[in-house]
């Protein structure tokens, strides 16, 4: 794909000597092709390979992982190269990142976690130590009005109960650790 938006609700809290991922996009082997993690007191973005790092002093970890629910969104247009960093449905930084490539198909996408290969080599270091809800990833570049109505609409729509989430969901998501299947009655 040639443009690109990463949308998740997050809350998890800072750790010392930690590296925590929102997501992590791997095809090649190599790791890396769509990342986003928080590393050297910057949240950098990787496309293919290459890192860009946004404004540390516009978005700090503790902006993001405080405690509290966050919407954080990030989009990539390989036209421009411009990669966009919102937070609460807010435009807090741009970079300009891998003009003229592309993202490849068939890869693992791992929540929570950085892989260097796929599916493969993690590290308990890079791991967000917290939660993920409403994850989503659109094959275009969202407009800031679609991410504030997908922030307004993830965080005031009531969530269906506990017991509706688990009977919907028999999930098995790589990097977690977890496997849950619904059970035979």
């Amino acid at each position: 794909t040639t443009s690109i938006t990463a949308s998740t609700l997050v809350r998890g809290l800072a750790a010392n000597n930690s590296e925590p991922t929102i997501f992590s996009y791997d095809r090649t082997g190599d790791g890396n092709e769509f990342l986003l993690i928080h590393q050297s007191n910057e949240w950098r973005l990787f496309i293919d390979g290459t890192t860009g790092s946004f404004d540390s002093s516009a978005i700090t970890e503790a902006d993001v992982l405080d405690g509290d629910w966050h919407h954080v969104a990030v989009t990539w247009d390989s036209a421009t190269g411009d990669a966009n960093f919102y937070l609460d449905a807010e435009l807090l930084d741009t970079i300009n990142l891998e003009m003229g490539n592309s993202l490849g198909a068939n890869g693992t996408l791992v929540l929570a976690q950085e892989q260097d290969g796929i599916d493969t080599g993690y590290n308990g270091s890079q791991r967000l130590i917290g939660d993920l809800d409403e994850f989503a990833i659109f094959s275009s570049v969202l407009t800031q009005r679609q991410i504030r109505d997908q922030f307004i609409a993830a965080t005031t729509v009531p969530e269906p109960t506990s017991i509706a989430i688990w009977s919907l969901l028999g999930l098995c998501l790589a990097g977690f650790g977890y496997r849950r299947m619904r059970s035979k009655k």
